[in-house]
């Protein structure tokens, strides 16, 4: 049977899609993925498109049906290890049964984006989590990039991060990275907990500069 790809596309822009995950999805037959990623490949008119929730359980039914030569490529956002459907399915998966490609990750992207060095930083994610996924970062001293979404929006993520102790600083919001509607702007905790928009861009990132 083939194995299945499940591949990262990057923040959702051909720009920074990988070769090799081109080269994946060019050799699928059949293309699952969310309607924004599976836009993206709209002109590969001779692919079967199959729209996910998001949910793992769903993507593995289809899987299961599958035919024993269709080739099959799972696109998620991002990288696939990282708070993303990729882990979910590899641990549901046989090993030999699929092939994980890597892709660029938003916050690759946003620590680019400022020069800001990220190997000592500390990563969360709050997007379909609660926002007690935040506490113990009063701790952390180096830079915190956190991926917002839904009702965890920016202001709700400094609110609490200010409720928990965390000291107040500089941070960035960053959204939609990658794409034509990237946005990146400089802010501190404390006024952005009280910058109540009527909505946020569901891609947006909050990544705070290190503790001095």
């Amino acid at each position: 049977m083939e194995k299945i790809h499940i591949v990262g596309v990057g923040p959702g822009s051909r720009d920074y899609l990988l070769p090799i995950a081109l080269k994946a999805i060019e050799g699928s037959d059949t293309l699952l993925g969310s309607p924004r990623l599976l836009e993206m490949f709209s002109y590969m008119a001779d692919k079967k498109t199959v729209t996910l929730s998001g949910s793992p359980s769903e993507a593995l039914e289809i899987i299961s049906k599958r035919g024993r030569n269709e080739r099959m490529a799972v696109l998620v956002s991002g990288d696939p290890c990282f708070f993303s459907l990729g882990s979910s399915l590899a641990a549901s998966l046989p090993e030999d049964q699929y092939e994980i490609i890597p892709g660029l990750s938003s916050v690759s992207l946003a620590f680019s984006r400022l020069g800001i060095s990220w190997q000592e930083g500390t990563f969360v994610s709050v997007h379909g989590r609660p926002l007690d996924s935040l506490n113990g970062l009063q701790k952390e001293t180096g830079p915190i990039a956190i991926l917002t979404g839904g009702l965890n929006n920016p202001m709700e993520v400094a609110s609490k991060l200010l409720k928990i102790g965390v000291s107040d600083r500089k941070c960035w919001t960053m959204s939609n990275l990658g794409t034509d509607d990237e946005k990146v702007e400089s802010t501190d905790l404390s006024d952005l907990s009280e910058e109540d928009r009527a909505s946020w861009p569901s891609l947006t990132l909050v990544l705070l500069e290190p503790r001095s």
